[in-house]
């Protein structure tokens, strides 16, 4: 559909794409790709779920550089965990100063 419309939406934008290796075009090619070559559109940035780009870790995935589109690629799994660390420290310190 971006593509029909030239990418419009996203002309002049930076954009962050959350992705796997699911994340494919009508006619099978990558989106990262697709979005990497599109006219006037900057792809700043990749998000990975759980278990990679390619889904293929047995494991959570840290952030990384790809090294096939030199994109920092952000692992959603440890920005959810650094972000919930936050909330329950923020919830401690919260309890612990109502208790004194």
């Amino acid at each position: 559909m971006l593509r029909a419309d030239d990418f419009a939406p996203l002309k002049g934008l930076r954009v962050g794409l959350i992705t796997n290796q699911t994340g494919r075009t009508v006619d099978g090619e990558r989106t990262m790709d697709a979005l990497r070559k599109a006219p006037d559109v900057h792809l700043a940035a990749l998000f990975s779920p759980e278990h990679g780009l390619e889904g293929l870790a047995d494991e959570r995935v840290q952030d990384f550089n790809d090294a096939a589109t030199g994109l920092h690629v952000y692992s959603t799994v440890s920005a959810l965990s650094a972000a919930h660390k936050a909330d329950v420290a923020r919830a401690r310190a919260s309890t612990t100063s109502r208790s004194k």
